[in-house]
């Protein structure tokens, strides 16, 4: 079906053995936010670099999210049929029907920045939006514009 050319990475706990398997048997570029790299350099050789937002190959939207890890990214990508998926990696997901969104102090994570993160991804308007994290449902949902800003809202409301 034509193959897989790129594998982009939201953060760092999307990092193992299967990253540098791929790269092998398609021959994709590995693409990671510039303080993701040291994390998925262990595992294989990163291609590209993202250090800010900008549109690859015509239709995929980079949006450094900070705050669950210091180099969190999500990506909204315009499909040829006019939805929009939003992938958020661990930066707003769906836990047993409930929107949510966690801090990896550890990985430089901070509440602050996944404040301002939460608010820049709240004026996009996505289709679907597909998270890395997902607990008791399909990592998936489908949500109307008010849905997706009551969503966020809600996640800032109730705190990280």
């Amino acid at each position: 079906m034509g193959g897989l050319a790129y594998q982009f990475l939201s953060h760092r706990d999307e990092v193992g053995p299967s990253l540098a398997e791929i790269k092998e048997v398609f021959g994709s570029k590995l693409c990671c936010h510039k303080l993701e790299e040291s994390s998925v350099k262990s595992i294989a050789t990163v291609d590209y670099l993202f250090y800010k937002r900008e549109t690859l190959l015509g239709n995929i939207e980079v949006i450094p999210t900070p705050g669950h890890t210091d180099g969190s990214v999500c990506f909204l990508v315009h499909a040829a049929d006019g939805r929009k998926y939003l992938f958020t990696g661990d930066t707003i997901y769906v836990s047993n029907g409930i929107w949510e969104s966690r801090v990896n102090g550890y990985a430089g994570g901070s509440k602050s920045e996944i404040k301002n993160s939460l608010l820049l991804l709240k004026d996009l308007e996505p289709t679907i939006v597909i998270s890395s994290a997902s607990i008791g449902n399909v990592p998936f949902k489908e949500v109307s514009i008010e849905e997706w800003r009551s969503a966020v809202d809600n996640v800032l409301q109730t705190g990280l």
